[in-house]
Order: C-alpha cells, then structure tokens, then sequence
C-alpha cells in the first residue's frame, strides 16, 4: 500500500534498481481507495537483483511470489556488513573491524502464514579491537546461523542457531585464548512466543575445547512490565588443571607470581537454578571438586584426595522464613601445611539464602596439641562485604614443638584460652578473648589479636600481651643478649606488626623481688641494655680495664619504658631517685647502675635497631656509679 503523492517516486527507484533485469507480474489489481493505492498480486519475480550503497555492497536479492507460497533470498560477499551496523549503533562506538564477510539467507511463507527460514553469517579473518585496547581479535574465523520456522498467527518461532569461532587468537582484558588450539562454539535451540514475548531454551550449549563446557535450559519471560528468567545451568565434570590455567594462572601470574607454585587437579562440576527478576530473585545450586589435589610447589603444603560438594543458596531480597538448608561437605583425605602435622580433615556444610555454614566443631592437630574450631558462620555473601564469625580454644598445648628452631634453647610449657568471637570482615579480622602460656616459669597472655589489611600485601598484625613472673635465667640462657636472673613483669600495648617488623607499640619491662630468686646481671646484658637506652658501653676506660674479672653483677631492679609510633622510638628509665632516671639499679653495696643520660631522647626505628653495633658519645650515654 503506498500513497498517491509516493507511487511515482517509488516506481521510478524500482526501476532504476532492476536496470536490464525483468520483472515479472502476472493478476495485478490496482485499486484507488481514500487517496490510496492497492496492489494485489499473485505472482511476483525479482530474478537476483543486486545492491550495491555506501554502505552496503554487492548484496543479491530474489523474490518470488505465486502458487500460494512467498521466497525471499538474499545473499553476498564482502558486504560490508560491520561498517553498515557501527552506523546505526549496532556496535559499540569507537571498534574498529576488518576482514571480509559472507551473507546466505532465505526465507519462505505459505498460504496459511506458515515460514521458515535460514542465514548463514560468516566473518573469515576477521579482526578487531576495542578503543582501549583490552578486547581484540587476529584474524579469528567466524560464523553464526540460524534456521527455523515461524507461524505469523499464533507469533510462534522455534530455532537452531549456532555460532563458532575458530582459528586466529582472542584477547578479553586479561584472558588470552588461540582459537586454533581451543575452539568456541555455542549452540541454541528454543522457541519464541512473540505476542507473548516469552523465550523457551530448550537447549544451550557453549564449549572452549579443552577449557570447560557449559549447558542452559530454561526461560525468560515479560512478567508485571519486567523481565524474568527461570533457567538452570549445569557444568558437566571438567578438569580442573585447564580451568585454573585459563581463568586465573595465565590471567594473573605476572601480578602474582606466586601463583605459578600451584598445582592444582581433580574434576569440577556446577549446577545452578536461578529464578526471578532484577529486584527479587534466588540462585540455588551446588558446586563440587572430586579426588582433588592442591600443593605448593618448594614447599611441603599439599591437599589430597579432596572431596567437596559446597551448596550455594542466594536470595535477593532475604525471605521472612528462610527454607530448609541445603546440605554440603569437605572432605581432606590428607593435609599438609606447616607446621601443623599431617592429617585429614571432614565437616559437614549447610547453605542457607546468603550464608554458609559449618554447623559443627573442627578439631585441628597442630604442634604439641589440638585446637578446637567453633562452628563457622558466613553471611551477607552476595553484599559488598561478607561477614564471617566463628572462635577457636585450645587446652594443655605443648608449647616445645611450636618454638623449635625458633629459641635456642628447648622451652617447656602449655598454652590454653579461648578468642571468641573471631569476626572477618572485608579485610579486617579481630578476635575477643586471650591465649596464656605457661612459659619461663611464669605466664604470657595475648589479649584480643587482629589483623587488617588481611588480603592486601601488607597485612598490619595487632595484639596485646602481658608477661607475669617470667624467670630471666630461662628466658635468656643462651641468648645473644646476654643472662640475667630474676622475674620479670611487663606487657605490650597497642601492638602492630608489618612485613614481620613492629611499627607500633608501647612496651614495659619492670623485675620484681622475689623470695629465693637471685637478680644478677651478665656484663653482656648490661651492655647491651646500655645500648640500647642510646649510650655507650659502661665498661670503657678504666671500668673496661676490671670489667673481665667479673662475669655478672648484682642489681636491685631493672626497668624499661619504650614506644614507638610512627617510626619514633623513646625508651626510658622506670626508676627515679632525685633528678635521675635509671634502666638498671645497682644492688645496695655492688653492682652497676646504667642511668639515662637523656630522657627525652627520640630517634628512628631502625636507628635503635642498630643500637647494638654503634658506640656513641659518652656525653649521652650512661654513667658508672
């Protein structure tokens, strides 16, 4: 149907479009109604007639019209087909594409308004790239096809369509693929209700040879002016060897070399369901890892014979009652990580909409002992920051096995406590509670541990101790710092360790009097205490010359201030008497006194740590008496 004031205009394009080719019309009935033109025909030819725009290039087209049934056909090469789409936005702006491409298509409708259909789509060497530079393709063969059949009453289209790409390599921001090598392929059968507007998925498939296959049945659907979607998702059993290398080794391994120590084996699988729209929907499935195997490369770590079936329940938003858990495990037939001993290690998991959790105590061997995991809770998984709470205790922990190869000699004790709770959250983990350690005669205390940064490359360690009656003589035989005897009180606040080195914390050391507990002092570690307040030797000059003939001195108390924030570190005298300020008080009629010479004195980190090897003015340091 055309209007009056258009017919000529369209008739004379029509003919400059046939040119020499013939058009054959058979019962046409023309028709003017209400300013209008009518054509009936019932039979039409266009024998390949061909197309060539600015845009478009040597496309043929035939029609055909008669004996109750209507074909089209179109057809070409080196149409120019991905210059004609970026002009009317049908690619992201900015690609750029080159290569040839190839057009075969055909469609066909009967009398009872009955089709069918098929387009066959190729990109041969095709190459592209994003405007950034972190999506490209060399030279990579593509083809796409479609075939089907439509019934315009109803609006009933059902269809095959494939797509492949081969040869030629592909680059997606950091995951490289050689399509010679490994193939991508997708494979789609459904229907379409177009009235309806309700997509059926009878069948999807999307396979990276020699990566991983994925299958998809289901729907989607318009539903209250939104789209819905019901579909499941399965991945039949996969290596997990290529997987890791394609999605995380390859992708990742210059950023984090350690990565290239990982061997990892088994077989994956996943099955997923997923239900509802943007604002309310819920994902619930269960992904699995069989004969598993993890290990660290120069390293003793390993995992073997893992079996994990790990349930996964999500739910956008939280129901008011939630549904019966999904159960799960893990199961480690043996563990290695050091130092903790070999050993297995199985637990039950429950998912619940959002959350994970292990429901039962975990018992882990470690040095000496055991210790206990409480039930493991993580929520707010599917937020912008997941949350996980359990706590950990421990009793009678034989403290030998866990300093050996750490202190030079062999240390006798037990360790026991609880921290609870223990909270992870984002990169913040803290923890509630204390461990003690019967240790050196007396006890150390580690009151409420945490960490920040946990994920990061420069995880910050946080803790507090407390050290009562410590016996000296234990603590320090055969120390570089020297022996001393006595019992020694103190703690630490405040904490922080960074790359193994402390960078924050407020620390006193202070001996009490103890009944049949000697307090001497060797000459090494009155020294090196002397050092350490950022004086010299006291044994110089004529106290050097008789400091051989003893080995140790008596002394009435030793105590020590020191802090350190922000790279500054101060270290003072507890002791007064007067206008003086005392790190060691000598005993009533003998001894040493080291006495700081300068209070106020303030200096960097590493320069204390290098106390111990420099001698400084006299003026500053320590005096004699």
């Amino acid at each position: 149907m055309f209007h009056v004031k258009d017919l000529s205009a369209r008739i004379e394009e029509m003919m400059a479009t046939l040119k020499e080719k013939t058009l054959h019309l058979n019962d046409i009935r023309i028709e003017l109604e209400r300013g209008r033109i009518n054509v009936a025909t019932q039979a039409l030819s266009f024998p390949a007639i061909q197309f060539t725009s600015a845009r478009l290039k040597n496309l043929k087209l035939s029609l055909e019209s008669g004996k109750g049934r209507r074909i089209i056909e179109l057809s070409g090469k080196n149409i120019g087909i991905a210059k004609w789409a970026g002009a009317f936005n049908l690619l992201p702006t900015g690609w750029t594409f080159s290569g040839g491409d190839a057009l075969e298509s055909r469609g066909r409708l009967d009398a009872a308004h009955n089709g069918t259909f098929s387009c066959k789509l190729t990109f041969p060497q095709m190459s592209f790239q994003n405007p950034e530079g972190t999506i490209l393709g060399d030279r990579v063969d593509i083809s796409a096809a479609i075939q089907g059949k439509a019934d315009l009453k109803t609006g009933l289209v059902s269809a095959d369509a494939a797509l492949d790409a081969t040869g030629g390599e592909a680059l997606l921001d950091r995951f490289y693929v050689n399509l010679k090598k490994s193939p991508l392929s997708a494979r789609v059968k459904g229907t379409y209700r177009i009235y309806d507007r309700h997509l059926e998925l009878s069948s999807v498939a999307l396979r990276l040879e020699e990566v991983f296959t994925c299958n998809l049945t289901g729907k989607i659907f318009e539903k209250d002016a939104g789209w819905q979607v019901d579909v499941s998702t399965r991945i039949p059993e996969t290596p997990l060897k290529p997987l890791f290398g394609f999605f995380i080794l390859d992708p990742f391994q210059m950023e984090k070399p350690f990565l290239k120590k990982l061997h990892v084996d088994g077989g994956v699988s996943a099955a997923i369901d997923l239900q509802g729209g943007r604002s309310d929907w819920t994902a619930r499935g269960d992904l699995s890892w069989n004969a598993g195997t993890f290990r660290v490369e120069g390293n003793e770590m390993s995992l073997d014979g893992i079996d994990l079936s790990l349930p996964l329940s999500l739910r956008r938003p939280l129901p008011q009652r939630p549904p019966e858990g999904m159960r799960g495990h893990l199961s480690i037939r043996s563990m290695r990580v050091p130092p903790l001993p070999k050993q297995a290690i199985n637990f039950p998991l429950e998912s619940r909409p959002n959350s994970l959790i292990v429901d039962a105590p975990i018992d882990v061997k470690i040095p000496g002992g055991s210790i206990r995991i409480d039930p493991i809770k993580i929520n707010a998984l599917i937020g912008p920051s997941p949350r996980l709470t359990t706590g950990l205790s421990m009793m009678g922990v034989n403290i030998k096995p866990l300093l050996k190869g750490t202190w030079p000699q062999p240390v006798d004790g037990t360790m026991g406590g609880a921290l609870s709770p223990i909270r992870l959250e984002g990169n913040r983990l803290t923890a509630k509670g204390n461990i003690t350690a019967s240790v050196f005669g007396g006890t150390v205390t580690v009151f409420n541990p945490g960490v920040s940064g946990l994920f990061t490359g420069a995880p910050v360690f946080r803790l507090n101790v407390r050290w009562d009656g410590l016996n000296l003589q234990k603590l320090t035989a055969g120390t570089e710092f020297g022996e001393i005897e006595g019992v020694l009180n103190g703690y630490a606040k405040n904490l922080e360790i960074a790359q193994g080195q402390p960078q924050k914390f407020d620390l006193f050391l202070e001996t009490i009097e103890t009944d049949n507990v000697p307090q001497r002092i060797s000459v090494k570690a009155v020294d090196n205490i002397a050092q350490l307040g950022g004086g010299q030797s006291p044994f110089v000059g004529m106290a050097g010359t008789f400091a051989f003939l003893f080995k140790e001195f008596p002394y009435e108390k030793i105590g020590v201030h020191a802090t350190l924030e922000n790279d500054v570190f101060t270290i003072n005298g507890t002791i007064h008497e007067g206008s003086k300020e005392y790190l060691v008080k000598r005993g009533l009629f003998s001894g040493v006194n080291v006495v700081n010479q300068n209070p106020d004195n303030r200096v960097g980190f590493k320069d204390m740590i290098k106390r111990f090897k420099r001698v400084t003015s006299s003026k500053s340091g320590p005096v004699i008496k």
